[in-house]
């Protein structure tokens, strides 16, 4: 203020002129040849002083009631928070984006994906929702709509500014979402749709929240009894609820046991029963689409543990599977016994040849190899003759306690069964 008030003295002296008089010299002179009296020169001072107060006043009140100044005034202090205004905008927008949207602890149950939803196959808002956005924000729809280009934007904020004491720009409005399918699978996916263009979608399933924007779509999984969706606004109150119903399960459970074979053909087999409701469905070996033998039965041919799968698509389109875990202690090798005893009471124990051959009804050759060196003591292409024990290269019994190695090969497969088995057999004799 100091300042300013010397420079306008300042700029008045420097200004200030008076007109000439040629007799001003001429009084002038005369006065100062003459001695002032004390009381005179006292009288000019204090004269002096009072046109410099006058004048001094009549400046700072003409400095003071100056437009110029009106107007500066006027406008400081609102730009200074149109600024801050802008900059807690900036704040709020960037926490709303960086806002985690819900928590994802239990991957298993009930977890949700939020992503943008495809544009084709959004479904549009109701009357009723459409009518609700006008009522509550006109303003916004149509400064939306008047965006067209850089320039017009900037002339939207400037009109949202002068105008922020009736309408409240940042206050988020929450809308109800849309559903596209009420009625879903078990264990099916829940979709909720934001489809609103100015508004946001919070929503509460199972005790999980969560906030969609525009064209934001969330995926809740695994759904697996009939669910209430809440819409929840700013202050988390319910402004909204829709009910989800589930399809009813078909029941596919079964029984599978393995290690057993099939008494026609001597294939090992994993033996289901399901004494549930009967379906149309696909069944999977580890993961490969098999089928059941007449007997209700699927081949299997290798130790391991196998997996076990059963799929179902009921009317109404939705897909259920059921899984067991069986465990085949060994690698199929047509039934063989492993000894022979020539001498044995048991008839079955005197001759050896694989079981299962006795019944594929498949052209076979089996045969029966010294380990020692290479050559075949034994050969037939019949079932109804095994070996006996005797080398037929010598014509006499084997030695005892000795292990043989046989072979068979089998012209062609069934049911998808190997084609060339090995495996030993030890003669033992009778104590």
């Amino acid at each position: 203020m100091k300042d300013n008030l010397e420079n306008i003295l300042k700029d008045k002296l420097d200004n200030f002129e008076m007109p000439y008089e040629a007799s001003a010299w001429s009084q002038m002179e005369a006065k100062l040849d003459a001695k002032a009296s004390p009381t005179t020169s006292r009288w000019y001072w204090l004269g002096g002083a009072a046109v410099i107060a006058i004048l001094s006043t009549m400046l700072v009140m003409t400095w003071e009631n100056s437009p110029s100044t009106e107007k500066q005034s006027r406008h400081t202090s609102p730009v200074v928070d149109q600024l801050e205004e802008v900059k807690t905008t900036e704040d709020i927008t960037s926490e709303e984006k960086n806002e985690t949207i819900v928590s994802t602890e239990d991957e298993k149950a009930n977890e949700v994906r939020i992503e943008y939803a495809p544009e084709k196959n959004i479904v549009q808002n109701t009357s009723q929702n459409a009518q609700e956005n006008q009522k509550n924000q006109p303003q916004t729809s149509s400064v939306s709509e008047s965006i067209n280009s850089q320039d017009k934007k900037e002339e939207v904020k400037e009109d949202v500014a002068d105008t922020k004491t009736e309408v409240n720009e940042f206050e988020t409005i929450y809308t109800q979402g849309v559903v596209p399918q009420t009625t879903l699978c078990y264990n099916g996916e829940l979709i909720i749709r934001n489809n609103s263009l100015n508004h946001k979608v919070k929503a509460r399933v199972n005790g999980r929240t969560f906030e969609l924007l525009h064209n934001e779509q969330a995926k809740v999984s695994k759904i697996t009894a009939a669910t209430q969706v809440e819409y929840l606004n700013a202050q988390n109150e319910v402004i909204g609820t829709e009910m989800i119903t589930l399809h009813a399960k078909p029941n596919i459970f079964f029984r599978a046991e393995a290690n057993l074979f099939n008494e026609e053909n001597g294939l090992p087999v994993i033996q289901i029963s399901n004494t549930n409701e009967v379906y149309e469905g696909q069944w999977f070996l580890d993961g490969t689409p098999v089928k059941l033998n007449n007997n209700d039965e699927i081949y299997c041919y290798t130790q391991g543990t196998h997996t076990l799968n059963y799929e179902v698509t009921d009317l109404n389109g939705c897909t259920y599977s059921e899984q067991k875990t069986i465990t085949v202690d060994k690698d199929f090798n047509l039934m063989a016994n492993n000894a022979l005893n020539p001498e044995s009471i048991i008839p079955e124990n005197r001759s050896f040849l694989p079981e299962s051959l006795k019944r594929m009804n498949v052209p076979f050759t089996f045969r029966v190899i010294d380990p020692s060196n290479g050559g075949v003591m034994y050969e037939t292409n019949d079932v109804t003759q095994p070996w006996d024990g005797i080398d037929i290269r010598t014509g006499q019994l084997a030695k005892y306690n000795q292990t043989f190695i046989w072979q068979v090969s089998l012209e062609q497969s069934i049911e998808n069964a190997p084609k060339t088995y090995r495996g030993d057999v030890v003669l033992v004799q009778k104590r």
